[in-house]
């Protein structure tokens, strides 16, 4: 019977994150085709196409998807993550408080470890994040460095 409860649990997960999960992809929609928006996941057009002269087929695509396209897909990604966490992280850290505030002794003893679990999850997070940065950092080439801080910068 707990096996039913867990499986009904996950399938309506499932289903959930499946009709929610369009809403936050941040996919690319335009209604002026000339107009391109690239605040979406998305930071590129693909192959841009160019005639004899070396003129764009389709001027208004003109974002080739490159190692900076892919960097800023990256970014987009790990802000995404970032956003996510702090909420998840935060309800943790209150459903530990309650847990704590009960005060039977099963109930603290399980506070102190969801406390010290999302405190190190984080902060492993944190240092992931910081490592990607800075190895990145000596890989690249001076002309995309640009790109890469834009990861410890806020801007696009």
């Amino acid at each position: 019977m707990k096996i039913f409860k867990y499986i009904s649990y996950s399938f309506f997960v499932l289903l959930t994150l499946i009709s929610v999960m369009p809403v936050f992809s941040y996919a690319q929609v335009t209604s002026d085709p000339a107009k391109l928006d690239y605040s979406g996941f998305v930071k590129c057009d693909g192959v841009v196409l160019k005639d004899a002269n070396g003129n764009a087929i389709e001027p208004e695509r003109n974002r080739v998807c490159d190692f900076n396209a892919l960097m800023l897909t990256i970014k987009s990604a790990i802000n995404w993550l970032f956003i996510i966490t702090i909420p998840v992280a935060t309800v943790m850290f209150a459903y530990a408080g309650l847990l704590y505030m009960s005060g039977k002794e099963k109930n603290i003893s399980k506070a102190h470890e969801i406390f010290a679990s999302v405190a190190r999850g984080f902060i492993i997070m944190l240092i992931a994040w910081f490592a990607v940065v800075t190895v990145v950092g000596w890989f690249v080439s001076d002309e995309n460095k640009k790109v890469i801080n834009t990861f410890v910068n806020t801007g696009k």
